[in-house]
């Protein structure tokens, strides 16, 4: 998750939650939930897992298993992607990835404070801008779907906290929330459950592929050209 401090100007704004595998990593960038405090959340998730075609008939990669950020998948692609930008144009990232050694060809170095302020945080908001731009043709990112992929839909619905609820947490809430207006300007509840146990599987089945379709298509050209 990510925290923003417009929170309390906007309640579009607050935290960005992301519901995924444990063993991957989660980008809030293409993904995720804006939650805001002085609320109370009910999540609703339920199972998917999705199995894609490699080439010729699908576009999913099979030699791409893992990446520095654990399993490959989509979004820890991204976040590779994002090191790679930083690293190039500051020769540091924001955080270094759990698993560098899965790419021994690149030497991850966390940014100081420093080397943050003048290079890191700019160049960060330039990629995310090139990366959500929609017009851009060119993805600055490569990064195909797995060919096996876990996935969570959820279902939210959401309430303002009560008022005496917020007054009851205030004497267990850190030192400097002295307030119920402090609780329900910081404080967000999240309740999270199964909406069933049962695992739902989608898989890519390619039955019509370019060998089918450059088959009729030359099936087609001779008959045109036996009319002609």
């Amino acid at each position: 998750d990510d925290y923003s401090e417009s929170a309390k100007q906007n309640a579009q704004y607050g935290y960005t939650v992301a519901f995924h595998d444990h063993e991957t990593y989660s980008s809030t960038i293409p993904s995720g939930f804006f939650m805001s405090p002085g609320s109370i959340y009910k999540v609703d998730l339920s199972m998917v897992k999705e199995f894609r075609e490699p080439p010729p008939a699908g576009s999913c990669d099979q030699s791409l298993v893992v990446n520095t950020y654990g399993r490959y998948e989509e979004n820890s692609c991204i976040a590779q992607c994002r090191d790679y930008a930083l690293i190039r144009e500051c020769g540091c990232v924001l955080i270094v990835p759990p698993y560098p050694q899965n790419n021994p060809a690149v030497e991850y170095k966390a940014c100081t404070l420093e080397q943050w302020a003048k290079c890191g945080i700019k160049q960060y908001k330039k990629w995310v801008a090139r990366y959500s731009d929609v017009k851009n043709l060119n993805p600055i990112c490569n990064c195909p779907p797995p060919c096996k992929e876990t996935q969570y839909t959820a279902q939210l619905s959401s309430s303002s906290l009560n008022k005496y609820y917020a007054h009851k947490k205030v004497d267990s809430l850190p030192a400097g929330y002295t307030t119920k207006e402090d609780v329900m300007d910081n404080l967000l509840v999240i309740e999270i459950m199964f909406s069933n146990m049962q695992v739902s599987e989608i898989r890519e089945i390619v039955t019509y592929g370019w060998g089918n379709f450059l088959g009729e298509s030359n099936i087609t050209f001779r008959f045109r050209l036996l009319d002609c």
